[in-house]
């Protein structure tokens, strides 16, 4: 009995290790397969690159293509001539804020990327214009509540003191903002990895292109996120980024529009260049035509934004401040300064108060 059941045993450890050997036979083929696809669509890209390279024909003038780049100059120009206002006018002359560019923005964590990407958006519709955002950092209500917090000038922090009158306020904003605001998030129409995954964002960029639909303005926040590949989920965080700043440097000269993209830099960054300060793949720098390092001070409620790549040579270096009021970047002006002011004397009393203490009946 006790033999029989030996062999049963015997009998059933082997056959679990065939089926554990074949589930690992079958994820190594798969894993293959992944492998020869991915190398075998790169092969496919450089050979039809490379025949589109040796067709060019140097001699040939094609008056449609001649006549295609006139109207783009007069539409570039236009556009030049009557670029908006990037978070306020401080900036003008500054930041090319204007179709075929891509201004990238890099802070610290806690510095205010979703802050940023608030503001220029409620810039860009208080200028009657349209503003998509692709967000694999936040939902799209946060984003919309945010902004709907700007525009309100309440502090976007304790979400519970929204008293009920506000949050029917929040969601009445969202009808009204989304005429000219579009956002997608990360788990959009129930698509998750529509943002953070490069065969989503590149699906939604080249769908503006191919329905003709136009916004004055995209910002990408952020550019981190976008990490994964669904068609071939070997590939790296670092050759999706790579793959993602190859697409954006070309999809900027095919709309017209600015595009604004969101980056994070590592922590405690102060001693390391920019470049070196920007997490992930450099390449994104290579591929902007503007950056601007953010650096928030709290203490003096104001945030810094230098210009470290721009088209306007006499821009570099220079650091242009914005004041900070309940989320709002506004001019750092004399009146800001001395509401600055005004509110360290407040803190200032209320603390040498606390020091105070109250006499005992024994001191009298």
């Amino acid at each position: 009995m006790s033999g029989n059941k030996t062999v049963k045993d015997y009998t059933g450890q082997i056959m679990e290790a065939d089926a554990k050997n074949a589930e690992h036979h079958h994820k190594k083929s798969v894993i293959e397969k992944y492998t020869t696809d991915t190398k075998y669509d790169q092969i496919v890209e450089s050979q039809e690159t490379l025949k589109k390279a040796q067709s060019i024909d140097v001699t040939l003038r094609d008056p449609d293509r001649i006549k295609k780049i006139q109207e783009s100059v007069g539409e570039y120009f236009r556009d030049v001539k009557n670029s908006r206002v990037f978070i306020n006018n401080d900036f003008r002359g500054k930041i090319p804020y204007f179709l075929r560019n891509i201004i990238l923005l890099a802070a610290e964590t806690g510095q205010g990327k979703s802050t940023i990407c608030a503001n220029l958006a409620l810039h860009a519709l208080s200028q009657g214009q349209r503003a998509l955002v692709i967000s694999n950092e936040e939902n799209e209500q946060d984003i919309y509540n945010r902004i709907t917090c700007l525009f309100k000038s309440w502090s976007y922090t304790d979400h519970t003191m929204f008293s009920p009158d506000q949050v029917e306020t929040f969601q009445t904003m969202i009808e009204h903002l989304s005429h000219r605001l579009t956002v997608i998030d990360d788990s959009f129409d129930g698509a998750p990895g529509a943002t953070s995954t490069i065969e989503g964002v590149e699906n939604i960029l080249n769908s503006l292109v191919d329905k003709e639909i136009k916004f004055d303005v995209i910002i990408v926040d952020y550019y981190q996120n976008i990490e994964r590949s669904i068609k071939n989920p070997m590939m790296s965080n670092w050759q999706v980024q790579e793959r993602f700043c190859n697409f954006i440097d070309k999809f900027k000269n095919r709309y017209d529009a600015p595009i604004i993209i969101l980056a994070q830099k590592k922590k405690d960054s102060e001693d390391m260049s920019f470049k070196e300060s920007i997490e992930g793949r450099k390449i994104i720098l290579n591929k902007a035509t503007c950056a601007i390092n953010v650096k928030a001070d709290r203490e003096n409620l104001k945030t810094g934004f230098t210009v470290e790549k721009s088209r306007f040579p006499e821009a570099m270096g220079q650091t242009i401040w914005t004041g900070y009021n309940k989320g709002k970047y506004v001019p750092y002006d004399q009146t800001f300064k001395n509401h600055v002011q005004d509110v360290k004397d407040r803190r200032e009393e209320r603390e040498t108060l606390g020091k105070i203490k109250p006499k005992s009946g024994g001191d009298e």
